[in-house]
């Protein structure tokens, strides 16, 4: 199964890091089909990014306020809103959308995210 996996994160590399950027700097909602993992059910969200950087597992992740969409897959709940950190190698796409959202949200950080060794972008809304 690594080999598979391997294979699919080059065929599927489906998301821009540029886009990532864009998207958190100008706070455009973003619709993912994320792939899942042992707690997160595959499907898709709709996301509000805010933070794109390097977890302390080493991964690239996305910090986002989850609007809608599949998620916990212990409990098969649908649409349970929240933070979630994605990993960007489980999102099979990103699709940026003309909607905008206002911040911040509670629990926002906006200097940084603890959860990050690296942070790429993050968020600025007005005071």
């Amino acid at each position: 199964m690594g080999l598979y996996n391997y294979f699919k994160r080059i065929i599927l590399e489906n998301v821009e890091k540029d886009e990532i950027v864009e998207s958190i700097e100008n706070h455009n909602t973003v619709i993912i089909y994320y792939d899942g993992d042992d707690v997160e059910e595959a499907g898709y969200r709709e996301i509000e990014p805010v933070a794109y950087g390097v977890s302390l597992a080493g991964f690239e992740v996305v910090r986002a306020f989850q609007v809608m969409g599949m998620t916990d897959k212990k409990r098969s709940v649908f649409g349970r809103r929240g933070w979630k950190l994605f990993r960007v190698d489980k999102m099979l796409t990103y699709n940026v959308t003309d909607n905008t959202f206002e911040g911040p949200r509670d629990k926002f950080n906006p200097r940084d995210d603890e959860k990050m060794s690296v942070l790429f972008a993050i968020a600025e809304f007005e005071k």
